[in-house]
């Protein structure tokens, strides 16, 4: 067997910029999880005379390993033909078609436990059916090991992180990043050195075990990366936009959970207070890279491209949403020894292109299924005098859900979106 371990890459730069930058530079914040090995196995070919669908399975398993990730090679599906992979740990079930594969990158979602039962189901009067699987991703961390080393910088003085749960913010998987829902088209950013194939969006993660292993969350709250639009270079130009598939259930992000948080329309100034969200690391093993907030912080210092700012980060906070009153100004990229740490401001003009090709959507498509429809105007209705930044259904952008943006409402019933 051949293994490929997935090496964090805590990059130092040496960037001459407007401001002064530290002498010890600055690292990124993503924290890969996890390791290959390949994983040859045949299932099939698979004929199915009957009037009904037929299984065939086998046994996927690697002794010690916290959860697997299945990846395909040759695939051969009938219409309505199935590969079935289940979670013999706690029975976690993902079905996937032709389609539902390919948008999953010839994968599977990330199952907890070392075993896992890998059907190929062939629809009644099909033939040929035939599933190969190249090589599996896993995780198996030695009891003790603890993923909040010293050699990571982003704490600002005592580390003052402390557990949230909001619904819009996602930890991606392998990259071991973070990522905010920024609409109702269920897109993502974050940053650009987190961007790689295959990209997994998870959302209410769970704790993590004792020895520091990351769980996965049910495969409902698990979504692929279907698309990207990404820079990568460095300080003030590390940003990423992500277009999302549908989960298990066909929901996509904010169909599921009607979570989000708008781009900023204004700059931040030095000494507003920020927020920061996110899945860092942390030297307690059970609340490691699980979603924390590090509230406290404020702007330090502002570029034409970047913030400076001493909200506390860890590895695994590239890609976090830099907040200011409940707005995203910037996504987390990098931090300095002894801080400051630094984000992309919303606002560079590339960062903001690429939201607008990418994930052009429309306000008034409340509920994120692509049209303005009789739906959107009921989340509308129910949310009409909501004031607040995060208003649903405050789609001019002025902190009410009122009579402009009903009238708005109104004026695009019936078109279709993005």
């Amino acid at each position: 067997m051949t293994r490929i371990r997935l090496q964090a890459s805590f990059i130092t730069l040496a960037v001459g910029l407007a401001l002064p930058l530290p002498t010890y530079g600055q690292s990124t914040l993503d924290n890969p999880m996890g390791e290959y090995v390949e994983y040859p196995l045949t299932i099939g070919p698979l004929d199915n005379a009957g009037a009904e669908p037929l299984p065939l399975g086998d046994v996927v398993s690697l002794d010690g390993a916290a959860w697997i990730r299945v990846y395909f090679g040759e695939v051969a599906l009938a219409p309505g033909s199935t590969v079935r992979v289940t979670s013999l740990l706690d029975e976690e079930v993902q079905e996937l078609d032709a389609a539902g594969l390919a948008m999953w990158s010839n994968s599977s979602a990330y199952l907890n436990g070392d075993t896992l039962l890998l059907e190929l189901v062939a629809a009644p009067g099909t033939t040929a059916n035939r599933i190969a699987v190249e090589r599996i991703a896993f995780e198996r961390v030695p009891e003790g090991a603890v993923r909040g080393g010293s050699g990571q910088c982003g704490i600002c003085g005592t580390d003052d992180r402390t557990a949230s749960s909001e619904d819009w913010v996602g930890r991606l998987m392998p990259v071991g990043c973070s990522s905010s829902v920024f609409n109702t088209g269920s897109c993502l950013i974050s940053a650009g050195h987190c961007m790689t194939g295959g990209l997994v969006a998870q959302f209410r993660v769970p704790n993590t075990s004792a020895n520091c292993t990351p769980q996965n969350p049910p495969v409902a709250d698990q979504f692929p990366v279907i698309q990207t639009q990404q820079q990568n270079n460095g300080v003030g130009a590390d940003w990423a936009v992500l277009r999302t598939g549908t989960n298990n259930l066909g929901q996509k992000i904010f169909e599921r959970y009607g979570q989000f948080r708008p781009i900023a329309t204004t700059v931040g100034s030095v000494g507003n207070p920020v927020d920061v969200f996110g899945y860092g690391v942390d030297f307690t093993c059970t609340v490691s890279q699980t979603q924390r907030r590090s509230p406290g912080g404020s702007i330090t210092a502002r570029t034409s491209t970047w913030y400076e700012y001493n909200a506390d980060v860890r590895g695994g906070n590239s890609g976090s949403p830099l907040m200011r009153n409940n707005e995203i100004i910037a996504v987390v990229t990098h931090c300095s020894f002894g801080c400051p740490n630094y984000g992309t401001r919303v606002d560079v003009g590339a960062f903001a292109n690429a939201r607008n090709n990418l994930c052009p959507g429309c306000d008034e498509d409340l509920n994120g299924d692509g049209a303005v429809g009789l739906e959107d105007v009921s989340l509308l209705l129910a949310n009409y005098g909501c004031t607040g930044p995060s208003c649903i259904g405050d789609i001019n952008h002025d902190g009410v859900t009122g009579l402009e943006d009903l009238t708005l409402m109104l004026a695009a019933y019936g078109q279709p979106c993005g």
